[in-house]
């Protein structure tokens, strides 16, 4: 009778199955956001801000929130919106900078390349500023030190000269180096440097392009979260393209031009944008984006499209992501939740400087 050939034993196997079992691995993270999770202000919260007469009673409010540590902290040294808007960059990266801790060490590479999207936003807003010729201590409160750039990266590029010198620093950070590998450092300071009213739209499109390359070749799991995750970052890459066409339309610019403004990602295809580009006017090709995205009919300006698509996007995006469980969806998740919780107050809070009405400033808050 032949003998039954039996599989050796290997430990390694089975320890090796213990490492990669999510309940193991992601149990602890799990738990950690869930309880960050709950301490995120309700709707209602956030709404109540909204009778709020002045900064003051906003910073008032706020201090009996989560947000109270960071506000006793810089209370000394700034007030009003300038507070409010310090407050809340500090708390998101403290919570941010959390996540980074307690996130299994397998998930980190993506969670990271996600949140380079913050890195990009300070870029932006840093750049913009120099062009406007807005000195750093003016607009320092309007970045978040979530992203690979430190605090002081962020603070000595708020105090560099102008755009061309902030681009020579990037380029000895993390975040320059790997940009830089893939986006030609020529034109990017060709385009600081050029007179052209739409040059630093060309330097942005430079770095959305990088940024949604990194993130989608960072997330490289065959699960359904990646899958998802991945769909969302498209998705946002779209909802961008589709408010590019129409600013540019708007502006009128060429088709050709037009397209040459978009990044190479999305879901959606380049012919739809060629045709949104091809109406014949901006409130036609608004009323087709309207349709495309499943958007009502019910208002014809930009500026609705936008929030509206924002609240459509978060929406599909955080209910997608309450499925998840024991992974790094469940983490990114929450970045999601806690990013829109610091748009909506701070839309509260600039509404309020501008003189805005609470209908005003209610239509342009997100919730999921």
């Amino acid at each position: 009778m032949a003998k039954q050939n039996k599989k050796a034993y290997n430990p390694l196997s089975l320890f090796a199955s213990v490492l990669t079992f999510k309940p193991l691995v992601y149990g602890y993270a799990n738990a950690r956001t869930r309880a960050m999770k709950g301490e995120l202000l309700k709707k209602s919260q956030v709404l109540d801000l909204l009778g709020a007469k002045t900064q003051s009673g906003i910073i008032e409010m706020l201090s009996h929130s989560p947000y109270k540590d960071s506000i006793l902290a810089l209370s000394l040294r700034f007030k009003n919106e300038e507070l409010i808007e310090l407050s809340l960059g500090q708390n998101f990266a403290s919570n941010a900078q959390k996540l980074l801790r307690i996130a299994p060490l397998q998930s980190r590479p993506a969670l990271l390349a996600f949140m380079e999207r913050y890195d990009i936003l300070n870029i932006k807003t840093i750049l913009l500023s120099k062009r406007i010729g807005k000195k750093g201590e003016e607009m320092a409160h309007f970045t978040i030190g979530a992203g690979s750039l430190s605090f002081t990266d962020l603070k000595t590029m708020w105090e560099l000269p102008d755009a061309l010198s902030v681009l020579n620093y990037l380029r000895f950070c993390e975040i320059g180096q790997k940009l830089f590998a893939t986006q030609s450092f020529a034109k990017a300071k060709a385009s600081v440097s050029s007179t052209s009213s739409d040059s630093y739209e060309i330097l942005f499109h430079m770095l959305d392009s990088y940024y949604y390359s990194a993130a989608t070749a960072a997330i490289t799991g065959s699960d359904r979260d990646s899958a998802l995750l991945r769909s969302i970052i498209l998705s946002e890459a779209d909802a961008k393209n589709t408010l590019t066409t129409l600013r540019c339309k708007g502006a009128g610019m060429t088709t050709a031009q037009i397209l040459s403004h978009l990044v190479t990602f999305g879901n959606l295809q380049k012919g739809f944008f060629e045709s949104l580009a091809n109406e014949k006017d901006l409130p036609s090709a608004i009323s087709t984006a309207r349709t495309k995205f499943g958007l009502s009919q019910k208002n014809a300006s930009l500026s609705s499209l936008e929030t509206e698509l924002e609240s459509k996007l978060a929406s599909t995006s955080l209910h997608a992501l309450s499925f998840s469980m024991m992974s790094v969806g469940a983490i990114a998740g929450y970045l999601f939740l806690k990013e829109e919780e610091m748009n909506n107050i701070r839309k509260i809070s600039r509404g309020k400087a501008l003189g805005l009405s609470n209908e005003q400033i209610t239509q342009m808050l997100v919730f999921a």
